[in-house]
């Protein structure tokens, strides 16, 4: 098998040749393991090996490619058997067999087939060897003559315990019986049991319960009971002792098994009706993927007028402008920037439009000037200005997904517990002890004030101990798989989703906890699915004219909304990996 080859390679120099082209045909199969072609790189790796065996690399990821492919071969098992595809699953368990017959996820899909191990398989006493056939009895005699006469009859020796006398005789007669029905009406007759010495040879002894607890020879057994607790395991020797006389049962919690003495008839009426728990349960693989989708959305839309007007002056803006600003016309006028030609009026109008243009300060009350009021010698008298009005065009969306997937294994009606989240500490109490010195002990204890104690010198402390209770936050999923006929699983789920919501009296934190209980039956290989809303957040912010927005017509309000919401969806898959014994 590929695993002895690699056991026992023995690593010799190679050339320098022969490590270069091993090291090629490594990196191939690094890239094919990355592009998942997991059995075309396990034969690259296997050949950079075998090129160069005293490389470590090599050997790891040679072992790495094989266990990949024996997962993803089980795997497939799984969900074929689950489908009902029972011959497909057979032959990817024997892909995987031919892997690596030694490993142990492989061994144990194959459990399913052994005999069980129970009574079948026990080493009981000896089994006497009578000889064949059926034979008839007239005998009359003491019970010693008669044993020795029926047993002899069938070629077994007797020898016989002490509480066994001549006694009176009695009649034996019987027609065309075998060696068991003629000894045991022998038994019943004298009132005795034979215990077998040899395969031709029995110890005839009284019927009594100390000699049958003396005399019969014990068997001893070793049952394991997987996953059973150890008060299940005392619960079943406690039944042991009870219904089957097995008084001498044991304990093993560290092994999950028991220990069990007691004749061979009553052990395998314990092994009979404990099958079911005695044989290998079956192993169930969750398949488990947590998403969590955060959203946050903010939408910015609309326009927002001025929602300011003022009256101006304009002669005497236009003129203080103009006379605060008249080194730079000055500059300008020198470069030929600023032509002045017209009129004093015109002038003025040009040195404003020049001062505009360059965004001089206190020339914005002339761009947002809405129109001018009067004349006076063509000069406008006053002017109408107002703010600025805004329009929002603005949506920004953005969507975070994480994924965490993982595999739990458990084995029928075993609890699998998930939990994700941090544990937060809770303030429940606070404990405050007082200490203080010699000198203020003994002023104390004589009725001296605690201001004229400071005065005096003596000193006295306070400690507080905190009292802290930590509470888990988060997420808790847990889940008890049955296995049920037909490939079926039935899943008992208990979600719980605990979280801060505030703070209460004294800063005691407030807990939110929402939790969920169900069961639900599914196909093997089928999926399950929980869905929660975590939070949700909204807010709502319009900019407008008062009362205007609410006429027809005049809806010119501007609209903000941010909002976030967070989401959990988890996904169960479950997959029967192992059949226990039924």
């Amino acid at each position: 098998m590929l695993r002895a080859q690699v056991q026992s390679s023995v690593a010799v120099p190679v050339s320098s040749r022969t490590s270069r082209k091993a090291e090629d045909i490594y990196l191939d199969g690094t890239r094919l393991f990355s592009e998942k072609k997991f059995e075309a790189s396990q034969r690259r790796f296997e050949r950079a090996y075998r090129l160069d065996p005293g490389h470590v690399e090599y050997k790891e990821a040679l072992l790495l490619a094989r266990e990949t492919r024996i997962r993803r071969l089980i795997a497939g098992a799984a969900v074929a058997k689950g489908s009902g595809d029972g011959a497909g699953a057979a032959a990817l368990l024997e892909q995987a067999r031919a892997l690596d017959p030694a490993n142990p996820m492989v061994a144990q899909h194959f459990d399913q087939q052994r005999p069980l191990h129970v009574a079948p398989s026990l080493e009981g006493p000896l089994s006497l060897q009578p000889i064949a056939g059926l034979q008839s009895f007239r005998l009359r005699g003491d019970a010693r003559s008669l044993a020795s006469a029926v047993y002899g009859g069938f070629g077994i020796k007797v020898d016989f315990d002490p509480s066994v006398g001549s006694g009176a005789e009695q009649s034996f007669d019987v027609d065309n019986v075998d060696f068991v029905r003629a000894t045991r009406v022998l038994d019943k007759l004298m009132g005795t049991f034979a215990v077998p010495v040899q395969e031709r040879s029995v110890l005839i002894a009284k019927d009594t319960k100390e000699l049958r607890e003396s005399l019969m020879p014990l068997v001893e057994e070793t049952v394991t009971v997987p996953g059973a607790t150890p008060d299940e395991l005392r619960e079943i020797a406690e039944l042991g002792r009870s219904l089957f006389e097995l008084n001498q049962v044991s304990v093993s919690s560290n092994t999950g098994s028991l220990v069990i003495r007691g004749r061979e008839k009553a052990v395998r009426l314990f092994d009979q009706t404990y099958a079911d728990l005695i044989n290998d349960r079956s192993d169930v693989l969750l398949d488990l993927t947590v998403y969590e989708i955060d959203t946050m959305k903010a939408r910015d839309i609309g326009f927002a007028p001025p929602t300011t007007a003022s009256a101006v002056d304009v002669a005497s803006t236009a003129q203080s402008l103009i006379t605060a600003n008249q080194t730079l016309l000055n500059e300008a006028i020198s470069a030929g920037t600023l032509k002045l030609t017209g009129s004093t009026y015109t002038n003025e109008l040009e040195e404003v439009a020049y001062l505009v243009a360059a965004g001089v300060s206190g020339s914005s009350v002339f761009t947002g000037m809405l129109g001018t009021i009067g004349t006076y010698g063509g000069v406008p008298l006053g002017g109408v200005s107002v703010g600025s009005a805004t329009v929002n065009l603005l949506l920004s969306s953005t969507d975070v997904r994480t994924l965490e997937a993982l595999q739990l294994r458990t084995s029928d009606v075993e609890e699998a517990t998930f939990r994700v989240g941090s544990r937060y500490p809770i303030l429940t109490a606070l404990t405050t002890a007082s200490t203080s010195s010699a000198l203020a002990a003994e002023l104390a204890a004589a009725g001296v004030s605690s201001a004229a104690i400071a005065a005096a010198g003596g000193t006295s402390s306070t400690t507080t101990v905190p009292q802290i209770q930590f509470e888990d936050i988060g997420i808790t999923l847990k889940i008890t798989p049955r296995v049920l006929s037909e490939g079926r699983v039935r899943m008992a789920m208990e979600f719980k989703l605990e979280s801060l919501a505030g703070t209460g009296v004294d800063g005691i934190p407030i807990l939110s906890n929402r939790a969920l209980t169900s069961t639900v039956t599914v196909a093997a290989g089928e999926t399950s699915m929980l869905a929660t809303l975590v939070s949700s957040n909204e807010t709502k912010l319009l900019d407008g004219v008062p009362d205007l927005n609410d006429i027809p017509g005049f809806q010119s309000t501007n609209r903000n909304t941010d909002g976030t919401r967070n989401e959990l969806l988890i996904t169960i898959t479950p997959h029967i990996v192992r059949n226990g014994a039924r």
